[in-house]
């Protein structure tokens, strides 16, 4: 599990299905970013999820939210490629949830 804020609520049971939906899209990654990393008690949750099949976009964002038990999410998609040119990973310190 990434270290994040302990005010944080992440659903165990939805993380494992985020993790099982990955598995079914393997191309496809899921990573935490922002102030859940960093904050007590953040007030959304920001997830970078790279792809390369956009078909599998929102079945991940579906699972993403299942993850996090309802709490504010702000999604992210990129392509690898995108990601690459952007270096957005590596700028903003993201931790892969699956």
């Amino acid at each position: 599990m990434p270290s994040i804020g302990p005010g944080l609520r992440i659903d165990a049971h939805g993380l494992t299905q985020l993790r099982e939906v990955t598995r079914d899209h393997p191309a496809a990654s899921v990573w935490l970013f922002g102030s859940a990393l960093r904050e007590d008690d953040p007030r959304d949750i920001d997830v970078l999820i790279m792809y390369e099949d956009r078909a599998s976009v929102a079945e991940l964002k579906a699972a993403v939210h299942r993850a996090f038990s309802g709490l504010p999410c702000d999604i992210m998609a990129l392509t690898a490629d995108e990601e690459s040119f952007y270096d957005f990973r590596r700028t903003v310190g993201a931790v892969r949830l699956a």
